[in-house]
């Protein structure tokens, strides 16, 4: 069994699992600022639901396996726990697994109220910060291309249970109206999928596996947790920042908008920003991220998440204001 730790930068497999223990490496800290030993890495094929997992593992003097933040970003699995389970967010998965019990002692938590010090910042870059602000996409001059190989793939319209279907025209006429996605007339199809979201409702999108299959790759890298190591370095003050929709900032190249099509029980509609579920996604909207904050080499860029990191409260006002401030512009 493993530990699904989302504070764990790093996964962890314990030496037990060793014949004989090599040389110690390192060392890494625990929540409690324990210090534990490492022994190199370890790559391993591991097996959840049936599906196999490949990743390099840290091997150190510890109880049980976890799972960190670095392996769940990777396979893009988030953690349901009102379901006590993984779900795979491409595909709507669910990993099942049971809840541990977790007890801390002298937590502290800090939490920034909007009338707080970073408050004028935040109110001054409402349309940006505010979850109510109107839903905009502006021209940011960056396509997502689909290039294909072979035939148009086709599918028919799948039968949903009410509450799916309800969900699913409740967001396609949200879609439409903020200009994401549009009726077609494509000779592509796609079935709809819908995804778990974790707060139990449901999240349409299309079930691009055949897509997928046809297009080609799009080979820019897409970090892992473990690069932003460095960028910590000195580092006291920490803001994270999630950005809401992300893939719809990207607009599908015109020649491509057919591609996306997705067949539902209430007709046929095309994407004219980017869909969740596509092959390339991630590289294009990392592309765009690494684009836009260029500028910023105090920032970690991982998808949807942007991470600022500053030595002292004022500075980190100001890369607050100035990663805002670009945020703006898009």
């Amino acid at each position: 069994p493993f530990l699904v730790d989302t504070g764990a930068t790093t996964s962890v497999l314990p030496t037990s699992l060793l014949k004989s223990l090599p040389k110690p490496s390192g060392t890494i800290y625990a929540a409690n600022d324990s210090q534990i030993r490492t022994y190199g890495t370890k790559q391993a094929s591991i097996f959840l639901n049936g599906s196999e997992y490949k990743w390099e593992f840290l091997l150190a003097q510890i109880p049980k396996a976890i799972l960190g933040a670095d392996f769940l970003l990777h396979y893009n699995l988030q953690v349901d726990l009102k379901r006590k389970a993984l779900i795979v967010a491409d595909s709507g998965k669910i990993i099942p697994g049971t809840m541990g019990g977790i007890s801390c002692a002298n937590s502290e938590i800090n939490f920034v109220h909007q009338n707080s010090k970073y408050g004028s910042i935040l109110s001054r870059y409402a349309s940006v910060t505010s979850p109510n602000a109107p839903t905009t996409y502006k021209d940011t001059g960056v396509l997502h291309h689909i290039e294909t190989i072979g035939r148009p793939c086709t599918a028919k319209a799948r039968r949903l249970a009410p509450d799916k279907l309800r969900a699913a025209k409740k967001e396609f006429e949200e879609l439409i109206k903020n200009g994401v996605i549009r009726p077609s007339k494509s000779q592509w199809a796609s079935p709809i999928h819908l995804v778990p979201k974790p707060d139990g409702t449901w999240r349409p999108c299309g079930d691009y596996r055949q897509l997928n299959r046809k297009t080609k790759p799009d080979m820019y890298n897409v970090p892992n947790i473990r690069d932003f190591n460095s960028l910590l370095a000195g580092k006291s003050i920490f803001s994270t920042l999630d950005i809401k929709k992300a893939f719809h900032y990207i607009a599908v190249a015109p020649d491509d908008i057919e591609k996306t099509a997705v067949i539902t029980p209430f007709g046929l509609f095309e994407y004219l920003r980017m869909p969740f579920g596509l092959r390339n996604s991630a590289q294009s909207y990392q592309r765009f991220m690494d684009h836009i904050m260029r500028s910023h080499p105090y920032t970690f860029n991982y998808l949807d998440d942007v991470l600022i990191a500053s030595t002292s409260e004022d500075e980190h006002k100001t890369h607050i204001e100035e990663v805002l401030k670009t945020f703006q512009q898009y």
